[in-house]
């Protein structure tokens, strides 16, 4: 059938063939974006749903306003594409675990996290591993923290982007000149010999009398890892 061919065809569909769980879910196999043609009703069935959101998160738009509040889904569409998060309910966008996924697969994704964890030192500091840009939507107290600010530069993408991190953290403190902040990211790295991008990053806190310390474990795209404490994150 054409739609099998095209997942794009089911929006030229007899509207019966759209309410047709079957034929719906082989245009989904087609193009996920098939799912936006679907009936009212099958936009709101789970397993329709959910096979859409693993080929393409952002499918988690056409989905009905109950599944957009579904953490299970939410999670699928979130793992498969951060920009998803955009699409969840505020619930769920106040919801650790599915932030905490959206800003591993995209760290930009925190601007849709709630006020509250934008302020979560652990979230944002995911994001910023994951890209360095996404300290500008954190909160103000975190975007005051000079270390966490030049762990930000030090993880975007591109230089453009470090300067925004550089020029959002003076708006709220007293910061050094930027070639001095700059100079302090490229230092940070020169020790470390860590100049490639990362393929990922594990992070763990340990106890002791002084309080809990943390450490990120980064896995480089060629294979070498290195492991380092986190600045600036302490707690007596």
């Amino acid at each position: 059938s054409a739609v099998k061919q095209s997942g794009f065809a089911l929006q030229h569909a007899h509207p019966q063939l759209r309410a047709d769980k079957r034929f719906v879910l082989e245009a989904v196999k087609q193009s996920a974006n098939a799912l936006q043609a679907a009936s009212e009703d099958l936009r709101a069935d789970k397993a329709l749903v959910l096979e859409a959101v693993r080929l393409k998160g952002q499918t988690l738009h056409y989905a009905s306003d109950d599944l957009r509040g579904n953490k299970d889904v939410v999670l699928e569409a979130v793992k498969e594409d951060g920009y998803a998060l955009q699409d969840a309910s505020e619930e769920l966008q106040a919801d650790q675990d599915v932030v905490l996924e959206a800003v591993k697969q995209e760290g930009y994704t925190l601007v849709f996290a709630s006020t509250a964890l934008r302020s979560d030192w652990e979230i944002v500091l995911q994001a910023v591993m994951q890209n360095g840009i996404a300290l500008t939507a954190a909160s103000e107290e975190l975007l005051a923290d000079k270390d966490l600010a030049i762990l930000a530069a030090r993880c975007c993408h591109s230089r453009e982007d470090a300067r925004e991190v550089y020029e959002v953290h003076a708006r709220v403190v007293a910061a050094v000149p930027w070639e001095r902040f700059i100079l302090a990211c490229t230092t940070t790295i020169a020790v470390r010999g860590q100049r490639a991008p990362l393929l990922s990053v594990l992070l763990s806190k340990k106890s002791d009398s002084s309080g809990e310390r943390w450490f990120c474990k980064a896995t480089m795209l060629s294979g070498n890892t290195f492991t380092c404490e986190v600045p600036g994150k302490s707690s007596p």
